[in-house]
């Protein structure tokens, strides 16, 4: 399932102004990348369905804050609607948590965007 979603957001993250990778790589700054996921299942007594969360790397080389918190919420823009899958399932963004590291070494802005999606 999270796989089937990632291609999804893979479609959607491609309106960004950044591009987005799977995995960290030697790609131009700014970029995001996908991190970990899980799915859980959602059964209850009247629906059937999916929680899948990821976490998303959002990377930035700008002096300061702002770019990566400009990317978050365009991450976020981009997930403010359901969309659909191609099983006709609907995914809507119900939960996000985000954090900015500074990686001093690298004088890197890191931002972990872990978003949680119900899937119905």
């Amino acid at each position: 399932m999270d796989l089937i979603i990632q291609g999804e957001l893979n479609k959607k993250f491609q309106e960004l102004s950044f591009p987005f990778v799977d995995g960290v790589q030697d790609v131009p700054f700014p970029y995001g990348a996908f991190g970990y996921s899980t799915n859980t299942h959602l059964n209850t007594k009247t629906s059937r369905g999916n929680t899948v969360y990821f976490q998303l790397d959002l990377f930035s080389k700008y002096n300061g804050q702002m770019e990566v918190k400009m990317m978050e919420h365009e991450v976020l823009d981009v997930l403010a609607l359901p969309f659909t899958l191609e099983d006709d399932r609907q995914a809507f963004l119900y939960d996000w948590n985000f954090q900015v590291i500074y990686e001093k070494e690298n004088r890197v802005y890191h931002g972990v965007l872990e978003i949680n999606l119900n899937i119905y």
